[in-house]
């Protein structure tokens, strides 16, 4: 049985992809495909929480619990979490997960990756992190990407590592990991329904097939970015020490600084 791991990139459509895999749990499972849950989780991050809580024990019960459910029924179990792709710069992180997978019994490991263009994905990166509870400066966080290649951000749900040149880090990746290596674009990920371009790498034609012919397209683009006032709203908030604005607070309190800016301008 093979164990392939879509570890993001962040903002690269993996809210809808696991959106759908919830929704045709069942008809992938047809094809040979067990997309496991995780408690009530619609996709598999928490686990990477898990293991910088409570260590490596966390995900080899998992794991374990899995493969049992998998066997004798699929030949794949697919984990889709982009606090995955934290394992793409913290190599020791991904070969202490294999090396939990191979314990279990899985025979191969795969690793998908969705690359963006970088300004575009960090500018949705700098929206969506205003959720979070940190505070960021987009011109700094365009300073450090171009220096490092990835950001690195602690925020109240994680130990985050963004990467925003994955082949930066490529080769580095691929020497401390023995599983194969899949690279999708953003474009083909999200083209048609999305995710079937990871679908294709994984599965023979006839299930492919029968996978595009039975599946539920979910509908509608999910966790949509920020409009840019509530993004600066959401950080003022937070340097603050508040809790978020309403779209009238935030109106308010904005009202000045853009008039201030236009009147610079």
């Amino acid at each position: 049985m093979k164990l392939v791991i879509h570890c993001g990139l962040h903002k690269t459509g993996t809210t809808s992809f696991q959106n759908f895999c919830c929704d045709n749990r069942s008809t992938l499972l047809d094809v040979g495909i067990h997309y496991p849950p995780y408690k009530d989780n619609y996709q598999h991050s928490f686990l990477i929480h898990d293991i910088q809580e409570n260590g490596m024990s966390s995900i080899q019960e998992y794991l374990d619990r899995a493969y049992a459910e998998a066997r004798g029924l699929c030949h794949t179990v697919l984990l889709s979490g982009e606090d995955f792709e934290n394992c793409i710069v913290d190599v020791s992180l991904a070969a202490d997960i294999e090396s939990a997978a191979y314990k279990t019994g899985f025979e191969s490991v795969a690793w998908v990756v969705v690359t963006r263009d970088q300004d575009e994905l960090l500018h949705s990166l700098y929206a969506e992190m205003s959720k979070h509870g940190v505070t960021l400066r987009l011109d700094k966080l365009k300073q450090w990407a171009a220096k490092r290649g990835c950001l690195y951000i602690s925020a109240n749900l994680c130990n985050y590592i963004f990467v925003l040149d994955y082949y930066r880090f490529e080769d580095r990746f691929k020497q401390h990991t023995s599983g194969a290596h899949i690279v999708l674009r953003f474009e083909d990920f999200v083209r048609d329904t999305i995710g079937m371009a990871l679908f294709e790498e994984i599965l023979p034609e006839e299930k492919l097939a029968a996978l595009r012919k039975t599946a539920v397209p979910k509908s509608g683009k999910k966790n949509k970015r920020l409009g840019k006032y509530q993004v600066e709203a959401n950080y003022i908030a937070t340097a603050l020490g508040v809790e978020r604005f309403s779209k009238r607070q935030y109106s308010f309190l904005l009202a000045p600084l853009i008039w201030l800016s236009r009147r610079k301008a």
